[in-house]
């Protein structure tokens, strides 16, 4: 269980966070981003780093892409996840898939449309996957174009994403699709 640090919080100021694991006998595990708390890259050891990267939202639609309220089984076997963990959004979620040419489901993911503190509306990008068969014919480029457009046609000015730092395709090809770094963040637990 993650509990989330005060606004001011900074790495000398964790007595009450300590506390709070060292009441429950679990060791403190923290989610550090570089933007919330100063100095976090330099606590080792770093775990699953991770880049969270954003584009404007927009561009053309792709027929081939279906979109639907919910995600069915081929969707879930493709991704590899289970409907509660994908379908829990505090806004509004769509599942695409992208047929291969053989037309069975090759490529899924999921848009999420969520306001941010402000009310504009953001699309979060993610549960990507490629069937193994298929990568590198340009599948995932053309669901993330897909999903772009679909979140600008829903009142999103901007898309976002996150990549572990060890898929090194997937960032690649993020950044061809025009996304750029915000931050990052890694996991860390404190040693005992």
């Amino acid at each position: 269980m993650r509990r989330p640090l005060h606004p001011d919080a900074s790495l000398d100021r964790l007595d009450g966070v300590r506390a709070w694991f060292a009441a429950r006998s679990l060791p403190l595990h923290l989610t550090l981003s570089e933007r919330v708390l100063p100095g976090a890259s330099g606590l080792t050891p770093v775990v699953q780093p991770t880049e969270v990267l954003t584009a404007s939202a927009g561009g053309d639609a792709d027929p081939e892409v279906r979109l639907a309220d919910a995600p069915d089984a081929a969707w879930l076997a493709l991704t590899g996840t289970a409907a509660p963990l994908v379908t829990s959004v505090d806004g509004v979620a769509l599942f695409a898939l992208l047929a291969g040419p053989d037309g069975a489901p090759a490529a899924a993911g999921r848009l999420a449309l969520v306001a941010d503190a402000g009310g504009a509306v953001w699309g979060g990008i993610g549960s990507m996957a490629v069937a193994p068969e298929h990568r590198r014919r340009g599948l995932a480029t053309r669901l993330v174009g897909a999903l772009r457009a679909r979140a600008a046609a829903e009142g999103a000015q901007r898309v976002f994403l996150e990549a572990t730092l060890d898929n090194r395709a997937a960032r690649a090809l993020y950044r061809e699709s025009g996304f750029t770094r915000h931050h990052g963040y890694h996991y860390w637990t404190e040693p005992r």
